[in-house]
């Protein structure tokens, strides 16, 4: 067996603990967030003072009527709630399947070749160097923004990239373990939901992405089909 293969050996991955996450909006966090989208329509005004503060105006319904198709507060309130709700109910999906997939690679023995590791950091850091040239922003000053020195950020890209080559590794031998597949149909209807997103025809697509891409997107797939069965079979 080759040393740069991943191995995986899973223990239990079914009947896992679910994680209890609320996405209940309260008034509290309503009302920060209706303050925050009438602070970016305030001014600036001076005090009698002579200093300056932000004048943030009331949510009135005319103003609620400039902003959106709303016509009263109450309507514009429910509106904000309903989009806070749908975001949290994603943030909760996430952290839950973060949750079972960390009980997951508890349970298992698996074991990471240095050379996959340090080549997977590389690709890291090339994407990384590519968006600070878009930007036009040094790793300095990337590392100033985000508090890092060389050392932590080093230490941070490789707990991350170990971390990303484990969930990976255990759901795709949860998908082979369990057998399953995936179609053209579901390979195309993919590539249409990527092509739609990226504002591209399908055929381009998919010849961009190669032999090599459309395995990658296949096993994509695999991975999502294993990490529905692990939340369908978790307990509460």
């Amino acid at each position: 067996m080759s040393d740069t293969e991943i191995r995986v050996k899973l223990g239990l991955y079914t009947n896992l603990r679910k994680k209890k996450v609320s996405t209940w909006i309260t008034d509290t966090e309503l009302d920060e967030k209706i303050h925050e989208i009438c602070s970016c329509m305030g001014r600036i005004e001076k005090r009698p003072d002579g200093t300056e503060a932000l004048a943030v105006p009331e949510l009135t319904s005319e103003l609620v009527k400039e902003i959106s198709e709303c016509e009263t507060v109450a309507e514009y309130r429910e509106q904000i709630r309903e989009q806070m709700s749908e975001q949290k109910k994603e943030q909760a999906r996430h952290e839950q399947e973060l949750y079972l997939l960390e009980q997951v690679i508890a349970n298992a023995e698996i074991y990471l070749p240095e050379s996959v590791i340090e080549e997977n950091i590389q690709i890291y850091n090339n994407n990384l160097n590519v968006q600070l040239e878009r930007t036009g922003t040094s790793f300095e000053k990337y590392l100033e923004e985000n508090r890092l020195n060389e050392e932590e950020f080093r230490v941070l890209v490789r707990d991350d990239t170990e971390k990303m080559l484990k969930i990976q590794a255990v759901l795709k031998e949860i998908a082979r373990k369990e057998a399953f597949s995936y179609d053209d149909e579901e390979l195309d209807r993919e590539i249409k939901n990527m092509a739609e997103s990226g504002h591209i025809v399908d055929a381009r697509l998919r010849e961009m992405l190669g032999e090599k891409g459309l395995k990658m997107l296949g096993e994509g797939i695999l991975m999502q089909k294993a990490m529905n069965y692990l939340t369908e079979r978790a307990c509460q």
